[in-house]
């Protein structure tokens, strides 16, 4: 079906190498982390931009830290951001 091959390519474009760590958006969840916002029930990183990725809502939250679904509007993806209790 060329309409699915169509679609299965631009995903594959878009994911081209995702095991690429954008360090930028690294850096500032660990200076998060460090500081324990976010990673505990304090202050909310709800609609936050951090890098390239809007912070949506949190997911969840554990003995770790806390997850969140975060966005990335310029390719339309959607990621779960994970900060740890530093």
């Amino acid at each position: 079906d060329p309409s699915i091959r169509a679609d299965v390519l631009r995903l594959l474009e878009a994911d081209a190498d995702p095991g690429t760590l954008d360090l930028e958006v690294t850096e500032r969840l660990l200076a998060l982390g460090a500081g324990g916002e976010g990673a505990s029930a304090g202050p909310s990183l709800e609609g936050r931009v951090i890098g390239p990725y809007r912070v949506l809502h949190r997911i969840g939250e554990g003995g770790m830290g806390a997850v969140y679904l975060a966005e990335r509007e310029d390719v339309d993806r959607r990621v779960a951001l994970k900060l740890v209790r530093g």
